[in-house]
C-alpha cells in the first residue's frame, strides 16, 4: 500500500502555501530528529542537511540552535558547531524574544532566562511532560501529558486544558498568530483545534499512521503549512488538509524514525518551494499511494463507484462517531472513529460493503481498477542449457516504480521473485540462467507480462568409424527420451534411425553406410529442440 504524490503536485501545494503569506514570517528550514541526529530540510532547493547528534531542535529567533543530547539542551551554531551545554532537560522551545527557552524535566515544566542561566518552575504534572510550545504573544506555553494538550500562563497562573486526555501524542504548535493549535493524535494523524479547545478538527487522513515516538509539529512562519513527521520523513498540510512529503528517505530495516520538526523563520527573499525527489525503494510516509477515496459519512459512503489505477489503494476514512467494519475483495477491516485503511488493489472488477451504520443497513459500491503501468518481456531465443542471458522488456506509466520479475520452473508449482529493477528510459534488463523451460512473469504498477524462455539440452557429438555417440546434458532431463539420427538423401533428410537417452545422458548410433548425416533432439516440455551440425561419413 504504497502511495505517490508527483513532485508536480508537491511543488503547487507549497507554491500555494507560500504565495498566501497572511503573516510576516518567511518559511525557512526545518529542522527535525532522525537516527539519533537532527537533520535540516531546504525548502528552497529540496535538499536535506546533518547539523550534529541529538534530537528535540528548536531554531531560536536570534539565529542558531538549541536540541538534547544525553538528557542536557545544548546552543549552538545554525551549523551545529560551538555547541555548548546549558541546563538539563528535554523539549526545548524557545520564547518569541529568544530570551528564554521553556524546557521539560520529567514531569515538570520550567522556563530558563538564558543571558541570566537561571531556571524557574513554571507547571507539573502526573504523567511525563512533552513538547512544549510558546505562544507568538509570549503569554503562554502549551505543552502535552498524559495524551493531553494544556496551556499555562507564563506568570504561573493554574494550567487550563485545551485537549482532553487520550487524544493526543505529544506536543502542540501555535499558529503564528496565536488563534489556533495544531497536534498529533494518537493515530499519527494532524489536528488543528481553537486557542480555547473547540472546534477540534481532524486535518489530515493520510495511511501511515503513529509510530509510537511523541510528536510535535510545527506551523510555519507564514502561517499556512503545517509541518509534521510520518515514518522516516517530514510531510506538511494545507489548512485543507491536502498533504504533501517533504523529505525522502530510503526504507530501511529496523524502520527509521522522524521526530519532532521545528521550523525556522528567516529572512530570505521569495522563493518557490520544492520537495525532495522520489527515489526507487523509499520508505512508506504520508503519500503512500491511495487511487481512490471512499469517504463513509452519515448518511451514506461518497463515492459509491469509484476508480483507480493500480496497485494503488482503495482507501476508506471513517468520518462516522461509531466503528464499521469496510469489506473488500475478500478482506475486511474495522475502523474507529477517524481511522482510515487502505486496500492493496490488482486490475479487475470488484464491489465493497460498509457496514456499522446506525441504521443497521449495509452500504455498496463498486470500483473499477485498471493498470497504472504498462509493461512486456521481449520475446528471446531459446538458450544452450548451464549458460545465461538477459531478459529484456518495457515499463513505463509510473515514475519510480520498481519493475518485479519472477520466474516459474517447468515442473514446479509456484514462482519465485528473481529480481527488483528500477526501469531507466522505459526499459528494464536482468540476467538471467534458468536450468529448464521457464515461464517468466514481469508486474509494474499494476501491469503483468509473461514470456516462456526455452533452454536446449547441450549437445555434443563424437564418432569412430561409423559409430556416432552423442551426449546430452543434464542427463536427468532427456533420460529415455529419443534421440535421432537422420541422412541428407535425394528428397531432402530422413530419419534413419532412432535410440533412447540412456542414464548418464548418452546414447550411440552405428551408421548404416557413407553420407550426411546429423543427430537431433526433439525437445519435450521441459526442454526445447536442438541438434547437432552436420557431419560426414566416409566410405
Amino acid at each position: 500500500m504504497r502511495l505517490v504524490v508527483a513532485l508536480g503536485a508537491v511543488a503547487l501545494v507549497l507554491a500555494a502555501g507560500a504565495a498566501a503569506q497572511p503573516n510576516p514570517g518567511v518559511n525557512g528550514e526545518i529542522a527535525f530528529a532522525r537516527s539519533g541526529a537532527i537533520v535540516a530540510f531546504d525548502p528552497r532547493a529540496g535538499t536535506t542537511r546533518e547539523i550534529g547528534p541529538g534530537a528535540e531542535p528548536a531554531w531560536s529567533p536570534k539565529g542558531g540552535i538549541a536540541f538534547v543530547r544525553d538528557q542536557t539542551i545544548y546552543l549552538a551554531a545554525a551549523d551545529g558547531t560551538n555547541a555548548r551545554a546549558i541546563v538539563a532537560g528535554q523539549w526545548p522551545a524557545w520564547s518569541p524574544d529568544g530570551s528564554r527557552i521553556a524546557f521539560v524535566r520529567g514531569k515538570q515544566l520550567f522556563t530558563y532566562d538564558v543571558d541570566q542561566g537561571t531556571e524557574t518552575p513554571l507547571a507539573g504534572a502526573d504523567s511525563e511532560i512533552v513538547g512544549p510550545a510558546w505562544s507568538p504573544d509570549g503569554g503562554e506555553v502549551a505543552y502535552g501529558a498524559g495524551g493531553a494538550v494544556f496551556a499555562v500562563a507564563v506568570d504561573g497562573a493554574v494550567p487550563r486544558e485545551v485537549v482532553s486526555g487520550g487524544s493526543a501524542n505529544g506536543g502542540p504548535a501555535w499558529s503564528p498568530d496565536g488563534t489556533q493549535i495544531a497536534f498529533v493524535g494518537v493515530n499519527g494523524q494532524l489536528y488543528v483545534s481553537s486557542r480555547d479547545g473547540s472546534a477540534t478538527k481532524q486535518l489530515t487522513f493520510t495511511l501511515s499512521g503513529t509510530t509510537g515516538v511523541a510528536q510535535r509539529p510545527a506551523w510555519s512562519p507564514d502561517g499556512t503549512l503545517i509541518a509534521w513527521a510520518q515514518g522516516p520523513d517530514i510531510c506538511v498540510a494545507d489548512p485543507a488538509g491536502k498533504v504533501a512529503r517533504l523529505t525522502r528517505t530510503p526504507d530501511a530495516t529496523p524502520a527509521i524514525v522522524a521526530s519532532a520538526p521545528d521550523w525556522q523563520s528567516t529572512a530570505w527573499p521569495a522563493y518557490k518551494p520544492v520537495a525532495a525527489p522520489a527515489g526507487a525503494h523509499d520508505a512508506p510516509s504520508c503519500d503512500r499511494r491511495a487511487g481512490a477515496r471512499i469517504d463513509i459519512v452519515p448518511g451514506n459512503i461518497t463515492p459509491q463507484v469509484t476508480s483507480l489505477l493500480a496497485p494503488a489503494d482503495l482507501v476508506f476514512v471513517n468520518h462516522l462517531p461509531g466503528e464499521v467494519v469496510v469489506a473488500f475483495d475478500g478482506r475486511r477491516a474495522a475502523l474507529s472513529p477517524g481511522e482510515t485503511y487502505g486496500f492493496a488493489t490488482s486490475p479487475g472488477d470488484f464491489s465493497f460493503t460498509v457496514t456499522g451504520y446506525p441504521d443497521g443497513v449495509p452500504r455498496r459500491g463498486r470500483l473499477t481498477a485498471e493498470a497504472a503501468g504498462r509493461a512486456s518481456i521481449e520475446q528471446h531465443a531459446a538458450i544452450p542449457y548451464g549458460t545465461s542471458t538477459l531478459l529484456t522488456g518495457s515499463a513505463a506509466g509510473v515514475p519510480g516504480e520498481p519493475v518485479v520479475i519472477t520466474a516459474k520452473p517447468y515442473g514446479s508449482d509456484r514462482a519465485t521473485r528473481v529480481a527488483t529493477v528500477q526501469p531507466a528510459g522505459g526499459r528494464w534488463r536482468v540476467s538471467v540462467a534458468p536450468r529448464v523451460t521457464t515461464l517468466y512473469h514481469v508486474s509494474y504498477a499494476g501491469a503483468p507480462a509473461e514470456r516462456r524462455l526455452r533452454v536446449t539440452p547441450t549437445l555434443h557429438i563424437s564418432r569412430s568409424g561409423r559409430t556416432v555417440r552423442a551426449t546430452l546434458a543434464p542427463a536427468g532431463g532427456v533420460r529415455g527420451k529419443p534421440l535421432f539420427l537422420f541422412r541428407l538423401a535425394g528428397r531432402g533428410w530422413d530419419e534413419t534411425a532412432s535410440v533412447r537417452i540412456g542414464a548418464s545422458g548418452q546414447a550411440a548410433f552405428n551408421v548404416a553406410g557413407p553420407g550426411r548425416y546429423y543427430v537431433g533432439f526433439a525437445g519435450n516440455a521441459a526442454y526445447w529442440a536442438t541438434a547437432s551440425e552436420p557431419f560426414t561419413i566416409a566410405r
